[in-house]
């Protein structure tokens, strides 16, 4: 079974905050946890923009000050424990993707190819059915958390 976990933006948000569920707090404290560039974007847009008013936003704002503050600070500096890996190792992972056959958006092929290059498994907030498509294809396994 894989170890390292990929999170969405909202897990993100929950990791860095410290209120996440079990399975991610464990993957933070073992410097498990991983994200994409494309969900770190998705959460600093949220977080940063005041006129923002998505899901994320309205998660944000349910947080206590400290830990929204943390959120913030955390749009400066991603924490250490919390991987990222860079474009430099993904696109060729994404390219091939394409190659192969599977017509994946920016997005799912950035979350896929992390997966394949960590060896880690997604955990997601909300379902998505092409990447929940191409994991099933690739053999990675894909969750929906509850929130």
């Amino acid at each position: 079974m894989r170890s390292n976990l990929i999170v969405d933006d909202h897990l993100l948000a929950l990791a860095i905050a410290r209120v996440a569920p079990a399975p991610v707090d464990a993957a933070v404290s073992n410097g498990e946890l991983f994200t994409t560039g494309s969900w770190y974007y998705r959460l600093g847009r949220a977080a940063l923009n005041p006129n923002s008013q998505g899901t994320i936003s309205r998660r944000l704002d349910a947080l206590s000050p400290a830990r929204r503050t943390a959120v913030f600070a955390a749009i400066d500096r991603l924490p250490d424990e919390i991987g990222l890996i860079s474009l430099r190792h993904l696109v060729p992972v994404m390219s091939e993707l394409d190659a192969s056959g599977l017509r994946l958006n920016l997005l799912a092929a950035e979350v896929v190819a992390t997966a394949l290059l960590t060896h880690a498994r997604i955990l997601v907030s909300t379902d998505t059915p092409l990447l929940a498509k191409a994991c099933h294809q690739l053999d990675v396994q894909y969750d929906v958390a509850t929130l």
